[in-house]
């Protein structure tokens, strides 16, 4: 087809969710241990390989969520 360039290509992504009954909370998602920039909502569409998890912060209390592997 004139005017298409490269190929088609297919996403594959996978949502993760906290199921948090924190009010007031601060969400920020890690990949592979490093802070992914403004993923801070209480979930997140990862579509790269990695271990995801979410730290959730609100006055005292800091809590990790479990490390989630994914390979896409």
């Amino acid at each position: 087809q004139p005017g298409k360039i490269g190929k088609d290509v297919k996403t594959k992504e996978i949502l993760l969710e906290v199921n948090s009954n924190i009010n007031q909370g601060r969400y920020q998602w890690y990949k592979n241990d490093v802070a992914i920039p403004e993923a801070t909502l209480p979930f997140i569409i990862a579509s790269e390989t990695g271990e995801y998890y979410c730290r959730i912060v609100a006055g005292d209390c800091d809590k990790k969520s479990e490390i989630k592997s994914v390979i896409i």
